[in-house]
């Protein structure tokens, strides 16, 4: 599970991602170029049609940082970043669904969600004309748990090695899920410190007199069906590129519009959203005070009116009251129906909690150990994120109106760190990026890294349930899992964010962009100038 900031591990403000996109056919390149450092007029073209948006030229480029590596388990560039999936890929895929799909991988077998088997596909070329091999997926997992983003989601794996040309890899404990973790980078064995692995995805970079560009690689299985030859690869400040998008000279925009230099633009490009894994939430001190209470967490939880945070402050999210995003199948309505207090039965449950104002002062009191306690929730917000600390505040006016004393605390980042670490609030505002299986280990498990005061053996239990269980038991593991947080209400999930992926109208076709890759099925992408 990679934890935001928000969260005590390091937070990514994502300033926009972007990446350009527009071009089909292929184009000669020129024998000389004056400057090898264009500024953004040297791209101008002068429309060829008169559709609002359509491009007028026929070169598909992307931004690039030619300070970056190509390389997916260094590289910190959100803009090299977002080309890995053209140039990379995993055993799997994790589609729409977040469901883990075969990839390089042929078939894999698991009887104990500890011992898994992957038989790999023949006939997978690397781009240096070289056949995969087991040895080379042993490799690439072996590395990808030392260094770079993966490191912590492969932490459960104790051992991996090839026998027979299958990969066998051993997990420390049970997760019947893994497959849904190795969607990481296959690269040739001994290239993974170079600054570009080789790969066996459908683009390989290149580079001919000063021009950059990621080139159809001609053994890619599916070469006959990509939508175009070359993607040029561009380099623009940062200030730059919402004008080199909004004048056509690069073609795609990937912007995260819940994070901080989120890049916005107008309803005349076309959108479209990538669900993630990437959930806001609610945590609670358990242990003392108002919120040592799992009903009195409950009704605080069922006040908030979370189509009005996803509509107005977050937009471009997913309202939810379960921790999983709900495209996967996963999130079980029969569930989150009765999540929550119905609107018309609040009171009748804050009088079950013995939560009324009892001195008539306009403020609530409970009752505790048999007096009646007067008392103010603390809520603790990071402050770096405006929308973020504008939810908190916005929830924090929803339960004043209702009669509760709130304390918003909208600290710095170490300020925050320290109040969590010792418990010092009621309330806090947090964000968590999931892994793709769904595993909540890390952030309610009692040795959990991201846990904040959770410590319950039946919630391990159920969560080591969830994890271990195969097809036919999955169903009946995440019900009890569900239930049995909905009941105890130790966080309360808020919503889930998108990625917002914008280009120019009537250019690209048949495009479903995921968080781990956006350019996710390019064999079925058509591209028209």
């Amino acid at each position: 599970m990679q934890i935001k900031k928000m969260l005590r591990l390091s937070i990514a403000l994502c300033l926009a991602v972007t990446v350009s996109l527009p071009g089909c056919g292929l184009y000669d390149l020129p024998d000389e170029i004056d400057d090898p450092s264009p500024s953004i007029e040297d791209f101008a073209v002068e429309p060829k049609q008169t559709q609002t948006n359509k491009r007028g030229d026929e070169i598909f480029s992307l931004v690039y940082d030619t300070g970056a590596s190509l390389n997916p388990l260094t590289c910190a560039d959100s803009s090299n970043t977002v080309l890995m999936g053209l140039m990379f890929e995993g055993l799997f895929y994790i589609d729409e669904e977040f469901t883990a799909q075969p990839l390089l991988c042929r078939s894999w077998t698991s009887l104990d969600g500890l011992n898994f088997i992957f038989e790999i596909r023949n006939g997978i070329i690397f781009h240096d004309g070289t056949d995969m091999t087991a040895d080379d997926v042993v490799y690439s997992v072996n590395h990808a748990r030392t260094i770079g983003p993966y490191v912590n989601r492969l932490s459960c794996v104790s051992d991996v090695f090839s026998e027979n040309g299958l990969v066998k890899i051993v997990l420390s404990k049970p997760n019947m899920q893994f497959p849904a973790l190795l969607d990481i980078p296959v690269m040739k064995s001994g290239t993974g410190d170079d600054t570009i692995p080789v790969g066996t995805g459908p683009y390989t970079y290149t580079e001919a007199a000063d021009y950059r560009f990621l080139s159809a690689f001609t053994q890619y299985r599916d070469y006959t069906k990509l939508p175009i030859q070359r993607f040029y690869l561009k380099e623009y400040e940062t200030e730059d590129l919402i004008q080199a998008f909004e004048k056509s000279y690069i073609d795609l925009v990937v912007t995260n519009t819940s994070e901080p230099g989120f890049v916005q633009f107008s309803e005349e490009f076309e959108k479209r959203l990538a669900a993630t894994t990437e959930m806001h939430f609610l945590g609670f001190n358990n242990k003392q005070g108002y919120c040592a209470s799992a009903l009195r967490r409950l009704i605080l939880s069922s006040l908030i009116d979370r189509d009005s945070l996803t509509t107005t402050l977050l937009p471009d999210t997913v309202p939810v009251v379960l921790p999983v995003n709900p495209l996967s199948p996963l999130y079980l309505m029969e569930v989150a129906d009765t999540a929550l207090i119905k609107p018309e039965s609040i009171n009748d449950f804050m009088i079950s909690a013995f939560v009324e104002d009892f001195d008539h002062d306009e403020e609530l009191e409970y009752i505790s150990n048999n007096q009646v306690t007067d008392f103010a929730l603390d809520m603790i917000v990071n402050r770096e994120n405006n929308k973020k600390v504008s939810a908190a505040r916005q929830i924090a006016e929803t339960w004043k109106s209702k009669g509760y004393n709130i304390i918003l605390h909208e600290m710095s980042w170490d300020a925050y760190q320290t109040a969590l670490n010792a418990g010092q609030y009621d309330i806090f505002y947090g964000e968590v990026k999931l892994t793709c299986d769904f595993d909540l280990s890390e952030l309610l498990g009692t040795s959990g890294t991201a846990n904040f005061g959770v410590s319950d053996s039946e919630l391990d239990s159920l969560i080591y349930a969830f994890n271990s269980s195969g097809k036919e038991t999955r169903l009946e593991a995440t019900k009890d899992l569900f239930v049995y947080l909905c009941d105890n209400v130790y966080i309360a999930p808020l919503l889930f964010e998108k990625l917002a992926v914008f280009t120019h109208r009537g250019v690209v076709s048949n495009m479903i962009p995921t968080q781990q890759n956006i350019y996710h099925r390019i064999k079925d992408w058509h591209i028209e100038f």
